[in-house]
C-alpha cells in the first residue's frame, strides 16, 4: 500500500513540473514576440519625444528583447524547438537584425548632446526601425510554430 502510495504521488509531482515546463515554455515565446512589440513602441515614442530618458528607455527594452532571443536557443525551449524544420534560420535571421540593431543602437547611444541640448539622431533612430522592422513576422512566426510544438508535446505527455 505505502508503495503503492508513493508511486502515485510521484506521478502526480511529474505531471505537476511537466505542466510547470509547458506553461514556462508558453510563457517565455509570448514574451519575446511581447518584447518586440515593446521595443517597436519604445522607439515610436523615441521618434515622438526625442529624449535622453527616451532612448535609455529604447536602450532597455532593445537589451530585454535581445536576451529573449537568447532563450530561444537553450534549455527545454531549444531542444523543443529545434524540431522545427525553420526554426534555426529563422532565429538566426533575427539574431543577424538584433546584432545590427545592437551596433546602430550603440552608435546612437554614443553620440554626444549638441550644445543646444539633448539631441537626439532621429535618422538614426529611425534606421534602427529600420533593422528591426523585418523581425515582426518572423518573431510572430516562431512564437506560433512553437506554441503548436508546446501543446503537441503536453498532449503526448498526458
Amino acid at each position: 500500500m505505502l508503495a503503492a502510495a508513493i508511486f502515485i504521488a510521484m506521478l502526480q509531482e511529474k505531471r505537476v513540473q511537466d505542466r510547470q515546463n509547458y506553461d514556462n515554455a508558453q510563457w517565455t515565446l509570448a514574451q519575446a514576440e511581447v518584447e518586440y512589440l515593446r521595443l517597436g513602441a519604445a522607439l515610436e515614442s523615441t521618434l515622438r519625444r526625442p529624449s535622453r530618458e527616451s532612448l535609455s528607455a529604447l536602450g532597455l527594452r532593445f537589451d530585454i528583447f535581445a536576451g529573449r532571443i537568447d532563450l530561444l536557443n537553450v534549455g527545454h525551449m531549444g531542444s523543443l524547438l529545434a524540431a522545427h524544420p525553420d526554426h534555426h534560420a529563422r532565429v538566426a535571421k533575427v539574431t543577424v537584425m538584433v546584432e545590427r540593431a545592437g551596433r546602430a543602437l550603440e552608435s546612437i547611444r554614443a553620440r554626444p548632446d549638441s550644445e543646444a541640448g539633448n539631441a537626439i539622431d532621429l535618422p538614426a533612430i529611425e534606421r534602427l526601425g529600420a533593422i528591426l522592422a523585418p523581425a515582426q513576422p518572423i518573431m510572430h512566426e516562431i512564437s506560433l510554430d512553437a506554441l503548436h510544438l508546446v501543446v503537441d508535446e503536453a498532449a503526448a505527455q498526458s
